[in-house]
């Protein structure tokens, strides 16, 4: 088993980013993993070349706006797209023959997701620390059929999205 794992990311951070915001983050990364596997199971004839390869890239901002003593808003958006190739490559040891099958994933991938957020935090709301969030996320993805013809086949896609919400209440105990 082998694997490579590759990231970069640039930062940008602005403590005085304006009327807007108090502070400013701006994040962009690209990775890439790769993983090969040789596998050959115990009496068989048969070793399997699996290889696995998603590359990936995003980027975020996140903006910070104090709003008064004790009261702090976080507010954003943020994205995130993986491309996968998965191959699959049968050798029979004693005739050398090469057969080429479906890899572990399906081929030519892509994952896509995309978000934005806002979160208010509250101090000393009657003694607790009170925090209210929600997020609004939308998915994309589309794929070859698992089991079709490695470089081909029927297509799948497809996507959706989610509003979530969250509170959150803390108290100090001493």
């Amino acid at each position: 088993k082998v694997q490579e794992n590759a990231g970069y990311t640039l930062v940008y951070e602005d403590q005085d980013a304006g009327s807007f915001a108090d502070s400013l983050q701006a994040r962009f990364f690209l990775r890439n993993y790769v993983e090969a596997r040789q596998i050959r199971n115990t009496g068989s004839n048969n070793r399997r070349l699996e290889t696995d390869d998603v590359r990936g890239m995003g980027f975020g901002i996140d903006l910070k706006k104090d709003l008064g003593a004790g009261h702090r808003l976080t507010y954003g958006l943020d994205f995130d797209r993986d491309d996968v190739d998965s191959d699959r490559t049968d050798t029979n040891i004693l005739t050398s023959v090469q057969t080429a099958q479906p890899g572990a994933f399906a081929n030519n991938a892509h994952y896509a997701s995309a978000g934005i957020f806002a979160q208010d935090e509250i101090r000393d709301v009657a003694g607790f620390d009170v925090t209210v969030g929600a997020r609004y996320s939308y998915f994309d993805f589309s794929f070859n059929q698992i089991g079709s013809t490695p470089g081909g086949g029927p297509e799948g896609d497809g996507d959706f999205d989610a509003l979530t919400a969250s509170l959150q209440a803390a108290r100090s105990l001493s």
